[in-house]
This record gives structure tokens, sequence and C-alpha cells, in this order.
């Protein structure tokens, strides 16, 4: 058992994006989506321009059983909160692994609405690798994101992290680049669709599309399809005022389905 969960570990390279995780939830795996356009508390997982729009305090609670392992599983807690009517602050704890192996991440950031029409966001990232009672990593790195939002139907965003190749580095890790540049379609109030492409050094780009459907008021629907080797996801979710639940499944070609949940008020 522990010689197969060394192998998932020896995996990672493959199923994390340059230190922000899984594709699947490479926007968030609360909101089930690839947008880069996403306006709430969950903005600090690939975009952190959106957190200007978070007019009131929230959080997230988000827990992703990869391949229904416990021992390689995700867990997220975020909170978003107004600073005044045109900056809002984040911060996100993640925790990837167990008590052997692990990923520990703290990220504190900050969007501004320029404009109407501009948000711009920055963060920084501080994550702690815990090897063995002997040896443990760090690394810190930055991020910066920007939405620009052409009309009422039609608007881009991009994001870029860690582009100053690690502020600080213990270790020779791998210092790994990432640009998303994203665009998302409004059809009108029920239906949305979000397209991005994932440039990162030393791998080949890849594509992801999501669609968001909301049939009802309180009832969310969302689908994506990406180029990677976890190329499906679905998701569904429910508001119950004040709180907003989702629950979403993701297809692996390799290692099959992984649920994830999450609560957001």
């Amino acid at each position: 058992m522990n010689k197969f969960l060394w192998s998932i570990f020896a995996l990672l390279p493959a199923l994390h994006c340059c230190g922000q995780d899984a594709a699947f939830i490479s926007h968030s795996a609360a909101i089930c989506n690839y947008s880069l356009n996403s306006n709430d508390v969950w903005s600090s997982t690939c975009n952190p321009a959106g957190l200007s729009e978070v007019k009131k305090f929230s959080c997230g609670l988000f827990y992703y059983n990869q391949f229904l392992m416990k021992e390689v599983s995700s867990q997220y807690l975020a909170c978003a909160f107004p600073f005044n009517k045109n900056i809002s602050g984040g911060i996100t704890l993640f925790r990837f692994g167990n008590n052997d192996f692990s990923k520990n991440k703290i990220s504190v950031g900050a969007g501004l609405r320029l404009t109407n029409h501009l948000q711009l966001g920055a963060q920084l990232h501080y994550e702690y690798v815990h090897q063995s009672e002997q040896n443990s990593l760090h690394y810190a790195c930055p991020e910066l994101g920007m939405t620009y939002r052409i009309s009422n139907k039609l608007s881009i965003a991009s994001s870029i992290f860690n582009f100053t190749s690690n502020l600080y580095n213990n270790h020779k890790l791998e210092e790994n680049q990432l640009l998303r540049i994203g665009l998302s379609y409004y059809f009108d109030d029920k239906v949305k669709v979000h397209a991005q492409v994932i440039f990162e050094n030393k791998n080949y780009p890849f594509v992801a599309v999501g669609i968001d459907y909301l049939p009802k008021e309180k009832i969310y629907v969302g689908i994506n399809i990406s180029s990677t080797n976890q190329p499906f996801n679905i998701g569904v979710g429910y508001k119950l005022k004040p709180l907003e639940i989702k629950i979403a499944f993701a297809y692996h070609q390799l290692l099959g389905v992984s649920p994830a949940s999450a609560i957001m008020l």
C-alpha cells in the first residue's frame, strides 16, 4: 500500500499546475468550472482580480477526495472581505496529503476595481512541503491577475503565477511559471461559457472549456472539458440561503472518478 501511495505522490508534477492545484481546481472545484472571471471567495484559486467584486465577508470550505483515497485528498479554507467599495482582500489555506507527505499553502491577496470594466489583483503564495521529519521544503512566489469586461456579455482575463521564479526557495524545487488566458461569454442569465488556455514552462499548453447552466434560480450545473489527463468534470449545486452547496465529480482516464464537495457562506 505504501509503495502505491508513493507512486501517486510521484505523479504530483502531472497532477498539479505549478503549485496551483490540480487542473480540476485550477479555477475552483467548488465552483466546478474553468473560468478566470470568478467574482467571489474562490477567486484566489485562479485569478485574484476577481476578489475586487466581493462586497461582504464570505468564506468557503472545500474537500476533494482524489481517486477515492483519503491519503491524497485536498482541503481548502478560503475567506474574502471588502476594505472599501473598490478593494477587497482574501486569505486561502490549502492542504494536500497526509502526515507522511503533505503540501501546505497559505495565499494572501487583494483585488482592485480600477474602473467599471477593469479589475486588477495580486497575491502572494507561501508553500511548505513536508516529506519527512528530516526533510521539508519551502518556497514563496507571487501572482498577478487582470479581468477586463469588453461588454455586458463578453469578458477577457489573464493571470500569471510565479513570474519571478520563486521569491524564496530553500531547496532545488522546480521553478514553474504559469500563464492563463481566458475568455467568458454570457448568453443570458442562465448560460455562461468559459474558455481558457494554460501555458506552463517545461510542459505543453492545454485548453479547458466550461459551461455554467442555471436551470432555476437556486440550482447550478457545471460541465468542464479539458485536454489534460483529467478531461471531464461535472458538478451540481444548490443555494440554500445563506449557504451554497456544490458537489462535483472529476474523471481521470487512468485513475477513475474523484468526488468533491464545497460549502460557501
